[in-house]
């Protein structure tokens, strides 16, 4: 990390992986955080191809251009020269309750597509629990996934990996 303040080595705009990368650093040393991870039975999603395969339009972006994941209010997700790998990560980190696994055998492709849905209670972290009904109807985002872009999000059990914390201490001073 080469600083205490928690900012990421190096010049320019750090990208996700090393925001994640500095912040493991500050927590193992100013918490003598100590952790690993495993895979745990649990409860996941697993995305698939739905009946008649996948709807996706290939990005015309290049593969190392910037990929956008966007939410434009509730219920519309759009996606930029992003992969299922990348899309599963949203979901989980922000959507869903669960894991969401990437089972759609669509490799490291990028593609770019909007999602329109009418969100609810269990979405978002309930966030959204009385999101205003749109003036178009809207379906439910499991009929979105399949209708809009020909993917289905399976609930399931299956191993994902979760991290175990072993040590955790008070702080040290700065």
């Amino acid at each position: 990390m080469g600083q205490r303040d928690g900012r990421p080595d190096g010049e320019g705009q750090p990208n996700g992986d090393q925001w994640k990368s500095a912040l493991r650093k500050f927590l193992v040393e100013r918490f003598q955080l100590k952790f690993h991870s495993e895979d745990r039975e649990m409860p996941v999603y697993l995305l698939e191809q739905a009946k008649g395969g996948s709807k996706l339009f290939k990005s015309e972006a290049p593969a190392d251009g910037p990929k956008g994941l966007n939410f434009q209010g509730a219920g519309i997700f759009v996606a930029r020269n992003a992969t299922m790998l990348d899309f599963c990560g949203l979901l989980q980190e922000t959507l869903l309750d669960r894991p969401v696994l990437d089972k759609t055998d669509l490799g490291d492709n990028r593609y770019d597509f909007k999602l329109t849905w009418q969100p609810d209670a269990t979405q978002f972290g309930g966030r959204f629990a009385n999101a205003p009904v749109f003036d178009q109807p809207r379906p439910d985002l499991y009929t979105a996934l399949q209708e809009q872009i020909g993917l289905k999000a399976t609930p399931t059990k299956a191993p994902a990996k979760v991290m175990v914390f072993e040590k955790f201490e008070k702080p040290s001073e700065n």
